[in-house]
């Protein structure tokens, strides 16, 4: 089982390797490349561009090589979770242990219903122009959605919504339904 360190893993590459740390590949420069292609297919250099460049493989391929990673490392989590993890960072609970969320109860009244309406509003806005009906997704998996959006606009101090992250995440609510 995979213990959380406390760990705030930045990039792609760094949320990658640590996940093929637990599974037990040999490290980056020591042959890492050559056994995730070796396995997954592909080739040796696209392999390094997910572990050194930031460069993730297509969603598909990404969501192969999780589900086939988790069971050996005895972990429970879901993979689309893990997936939301390794392509979206911090904004995303890690799906290991660590939690991340920020308390909006912190912010000044004024800034915390502002910051609400936006989210509210930016994800309801978003969805419809992708013809998602939100109303029909989990109430678990919509909270999950504004929940991330609020803490990256938080962290981010801007007070805004990210439309790409927005529609990364609806897309993966529907995917996951």
């Amino acid at each position: 089982m995979i213990k959380s360190t406390g760990r705030k893993l930045g990039s792609f590459s760094k949320r990658f390797n640590y996940l093929l740390d637990q599974a037990g590949y040999p490290p980056a420069g020591a042959g890492r490349a050559k056994a995730l292609a070796d396995r997954f297919g592909g080739s040796k250099s696209g392999a390094q561009n997910w572990i050194g460049k930031d460069l993730p493989p297509k969603r598909d391929t990404l969501r192969l090589i999780v589900a086939a990673l988790l069971p050996e490392i005895n972990a429970t989590n879901n993979a689309s979770q893990v997936v939301a993890w390794l392509e979206n960072g911090n904004v995303v609970d890690d799906p290991f242990g660590e939690k991340n969320t920020i308390d909006i109860n912190k912010l000044p009244i004024e800034s915390k219903h502002n910051l609400l309406s936006k989210v509210y509003i930016s994800v309801h806005n978003i969805a419809k122009r992708k013809d998602i009906d939100i109303y029909s997704l989990d109430d678990h998996i919509m909270d999950h959605v504004y929940n991330c959006v609020i803490q990256q606009a938080v962290e981010s101090g801007k007070n805004d919504p990210d439309p790409y992250l927005i529609t990364s995440l609806l897309e993966l609510a529907v995917k996951s339904a």
